[in-house]
């Protein structure tokens, strides 16, 4: 194995391997399309250029190095004195290309960096760059025989202008920084537990769509923001589509969108595993952080109602309604219960942050207040340290500590051990409940059945849990 991976790295492809004891051993290789001509991001550091491929380039981020430049903005932060990134709520590990280069030191005196968040196999980083220039289709030239012991580059190649520049091999660069699996679990060792709560504030999109309407959807849900081409936009069985990384890509427009005049269409890009979903919008207007506190319910389907967002009354988007007119089997869209009174405190512990930024408003939004962690292990740190809730919303599958243990740990004893449990699963079928009812789970539904979710909870809580 230690031939293919070598071999695979040198054409700029990954191989990751996970095995799990008693079921097997899984290799997920990814080689790039073409192995003669990729397309890079050129970089600098300690000035000089570098080639990064743009098969494991996930996104740029501007970040400050100190105090926010401004709402909403990215900062670098340490812990146990390694670099970090908040990064949509998850902690992303930074390399700074300069010092791992021995360029130069690493103390400019801008207030802001330039971070390159690179897949490496199934985890990420990010490489601090001083500089981004523009992306272009490069020749891959071998790298000279006295370089090959340096595994932080896979090849050389010559750039319009004549000069020669060496491209950076991400995982040479996590090897040698030593970034990689259980890199987060080792920064958040001994830290405090974060949770999500419905009263923090909230990173927003802000956009118009509809008339010129100021609305406004959780940041964390959306994977990236892009302006096509309007002659890029083709129907498929009459609605309109793209093709967007290789697939056809759904478009979704609110209130059938504008008039068509302008030669772009900004969008929303909405992913989770295999599924994306476009929704045209008329401007991308800004991103604040604010708390998403809907005071008016909404009048139609599409919105969860209006809050109060950086000084101004906003419509805030009902992302899964949308997605189910994209993909109807997505997960079902039925209609918004109105705020109760009393606001009960809910736990949401789910391992996917697409599943908590949609869950948290929603609960919010049906009168709940809700704090969202992202494993069974930090809900019961939060138990440990003292803090109590009405109930708690349990996924089933999830790293660590399953849902089902995590049930048994609460009703073998302390102080959550009569808070109602209720389970949201893909599976939901008769055999999976009565499993998740002798685990000790309330209830049992199925993932983002809203309505279904909202009705357990409000029954529950009025009843007392029987251990």
């Amino acid at each position: 194995m230690d031939v293919v991976k070598t071999n695979i790295e040198k054409i700029g492809g990954t191989i990751d391997l996970k095995s799990t004891v008693g079921q097997g051993t899984t290799f997920t290789v990814k080689i790039p399309l073409t192995l003669a001509i990729v397309s890079a991001l050129i970089v600098e550091a300690g000035k000089e250029r570098f080639a990064i491929p743009q098969l494991s380039v996930v996104e740029l981020v501007r970040a400050s190095r100190g105090a926010a430049l401004s709402s909403g903005s990215s900062v670098i932060e340490r812990i146990n004195d390694t670099p970090v990134l908040r990064l949509r709520s998850r902690l992303l590990p930074l390399v700074s290309l300069t010092e791992l280069l021995a360029l130069g030191s690493d103390d400019r005196a801008e207030d802001s960096a330039h971070v390159v968040v690179a897949q490496v196999g199934q985890h990420m980083m990010g490489i601090i760059v001083d500089r981004v220039f523009d992306t272009e289709e490069i020749v891959v030239k071998p790298v000279a025989p006295i370089l090959r012991h340096v595994t932080m580059f896979s090849g050389n190649t010559i750039l319009g202008d004549g000069s020669v520049i060496m491209i950076l091999d991400p995982n040479g660069i996590a090897r040698a920084s030593g970034v990689g699996a259980g890199s987060e679990a080792k920064l958040l060792r001994g830290a405090p537990v974060e949770a999500q709560s419905s009263a923090d504030k909230t990173a927003m999109l802000l956009f118009r769509a509809g008339e010129n309407q100021r609305m406004a959807v959780p940041l964390g849900l959306v994977a990236r923001l892009e302006d096509i081409p309007r002659e890029k936009i083709e129907l498929s069985c009459g609605a309109p589509v793209t093709q967007y990384r290789g697939k056809l890509m759904p478009l979704i427009a609110i209130d059938g969108g504008d008039d068509g005049q302008k030669p772009t269409q900004p969008l929303l890009v909405f992913a989770d595993g295999d599924r994306t979903m476009g929704l045209m919008v008329d401007e991308i207007v800004d991103v604040v952080e604010d708390s998403l506190d809907i005071e008016l319910a909404a009048g139609r389907p599409g919105l969860l109602g209006t809050a109060v967002i950086g000084g101004q009354a906003t419509d805030v988007l009902d992302t899964g309604y949308w997605l189910t007119q994209a993909w109807q089997d997505w997960f079902r869209s039925v209609p918004r219960q109105g705020t109760a009174p009393g606001q009960p405190h809910i736990l949401l512990v789910d391992d996917s942050e697409f599943f908590r930024q949609l869950t948290v408003p929603m609960l919010g939004a049906a009168g709940f207040r809700v704090t969202a962690v992202g494993s069974a292990t930090e809900a019961l740190r939060l138990r440990d340290t003292g803090c109590m809730f009405d109930a708690i919303v349990s996924d089933i599958e999830m790293p660590e500590m399953d849902g089902m243990q995590f049930a048994r740990t609460i009703r073998s004893g302390g102080a959550w051990v009569r808070l109602p449990l209720i389970a949201m699963t893909a599976h939901s079928d008769t055999d999976n409940a009565r499993a998740g009812r002798e685990a000790g789970f309330t209830d049992y539904v199925g993932k983002f059945e809203r309505e279904a979710l909202v009705a357990s909870l409000r029954t529950n809580l009025t009843e007392p849990v029987v251990v």
